[in-house]
């Protein structure tokens, strides 16, 4: 499983965030039809995301000490 993360935007507003990338897909699928169906001043060029890059998981209590 990858620590990657997806923020989700229309126009500059972030709309999703924190989506895992297992998840990425169905959420854009999701967000322009979302757009395409309903009746909002967005478009889907409105519309955009931006990747984290995965985080190294950090060692809070340091080395071990014997």
């Amino acid at each position: 499983m990858s620590n990657t993360v997806y923020h989700f935007y229309a126009k500059d507003e972030c709309i999703v965030h924190n989506v895992p990338s297992e998840d990425f897909q169905v959420t854009w699928t999701t967000l322009k039809a979302m757009v395409g169906l309903m009746q909002t001043s967005y478009t889907e060029e409105d519309l955009s995301y931006i990747k984290l890059p995965e985080k190294k998981e950090e060692n809070i209590l340091g080395d071990d000490s014997y």
